[in-house]
């Protein structure tokens, strides 16, 4: 009765599986701002700068909002980095699901065809002890 309903429930799995492996965007590489230099070189102006910074608060303010996208642009590209690896593990984790689902439902087939032998066999044995 519920040998149809396992190949089905098994077959659902794996295409949700992976519609959502496929719906996940190209991640884009990521490539640091243009005024991030990586020579070492810091400004001699820049302890009077963080100085005005502290003083001026409407301009520490716009100096964040024109950096908020900057900063979300570059969460966005490590969360790209990471999606990776959280679909390869939650497909790792959908196999293995499937398989084991899988064996259950070959083992339960063998053991039905054991059942119904094991029952022939007393009803043959009950046959012959009644003749």
């Amino acid at each position: 009765m519920h040998k149809p309903l396992i190949p089905l429930l098994l077959t659902l799995g794996l295409a949700l599986g992976a519609a959502t492996a496929s719906a996940q965007p190209a991640a884009q590489p990521y490539a640091p701002p243009a005024a991030v230099t990586t020579d070492g070189y810091a400004s001699p102006d820049r302890a009077r700068c963080e100085a005005e910074l502290r003083k001026d608060a409407g301009w520490y303010a716009e100096l964040k909002l024109q950096l908020k996208d900057d900063v979300h642009q570059d969460e966005y590209a490590t969360f790209q980095r990471n999606n990776k690896h959280v679909i390869i593990a939650y497909a790792a984790i959908w196999v293995l699901t499937v398989g084991f689902a899988f064996l259950m439902w070959l083992r339960h087939g063998k053991l039905a065809g054991e059942l119904a032998r094991l029952k022939s066999d007393i009803a043959r044995g009950a046959k012959d002890a009644d003749a």
